[in-house]
């Protein structure tokens, strides 16, 4: 039986540009973060650490709430919830957090107890692991620049041919497709102006809400058209 008291953890085409390369002063593996990965993808330090905290404070609940489904049996929901959480965690590069959900995962379709008590330790380990990391990542001295440089340009033409991939995924209701392809075009919604689109749309992928992950996407069409024509 699992213990009672998890304790919760805190947590036009001619405009196309390369994405600098970053990188950053902490050691990514003993983390558990890929920072360098997180950087690239994500475009600007500042930008990377912000959403690091907001993935931190969205599932600060996380392991109790997960816990409250196993004890009352509900394992299917604990398995979409892990599902999501590994989705989320691997958009931010969280290697330790993704791996410790898709054991859970695993073990909610088990329904195996035991193992889900050790994916909740390991993902217990896996946030505190960030938390730590979240006071001790920095820039590098010579990245400054490119750390504060956001590309805002993109390759409309590619963008495009993205959101067609990632849309075909999301018509045959591809789980893992539709996440590998949502993280592909990622890198061409760093502007503000996609910031509520690309969290809905994240959540509604991990939630399998194709259809309603379609209709978010055409509105980021409408806005990359708008943007970058």
């Amino acid at each position: 039986v699992l213990r009672q008291n998890i304790p919760e953890v805190n947590l036009t085409r001619s405009k196309q540009i390369k994405r600098p390369t970053l990188r950053c002063e902490t050691d990514s593996t003993s983390s558990g973060l890929d920072v360098k990965d997180g950087l690239n993808r994500i475009g600007s330090y500042e930008k990377y650490k912000k959403i690091l905290r907001q993935f931190c404070s969205d599932h600060k609940n996380y392991q109790r709430e997960f816990h409250k489904l196993v004890i009352n049996k509900k394992f299917k929901a604990a398995q979409l919830k892990a599902h999501s959480l590994k989705g989320a965690a691997g958009n931010v590069s969280a290697n330790n957090i993704r791996l410790a959900a898709e054991m859970l995962e695993i073990s909610c379709m088990n329904k195996d107890r035991k193992q889900i008590l050790n994916g909740l330790k390991a993902l217990e380990s896996g946030f505190a692991q960030l938390a730590n990391s979240l006071k001790n990542i920095k820039p590098s001295a010579n990245d400054n620049r490119a750390a504060n440089c956001e590309g805002t340009n993109v390759d409309l033409e590619q963008a495009l041919q993205m959101v067609k991939n990632l849309e075909n995924r999301l018509i045959e209701c591809d789980p893992l497709g539709s996440e590998r392809h949502f993280a592909n075009i990622n890198q061409y919604l760093s502007a503000d102006a996609f910031t509520t689109d690309r969290k809905i749309m994240e959540q509604q992928i991990c939630n399998y809400q194709f259809d309603d992950a379609r209709e978010t996407l055409m509105m980021v069409v409408t806005k990359l058209k708008r943007l970058y024509a």
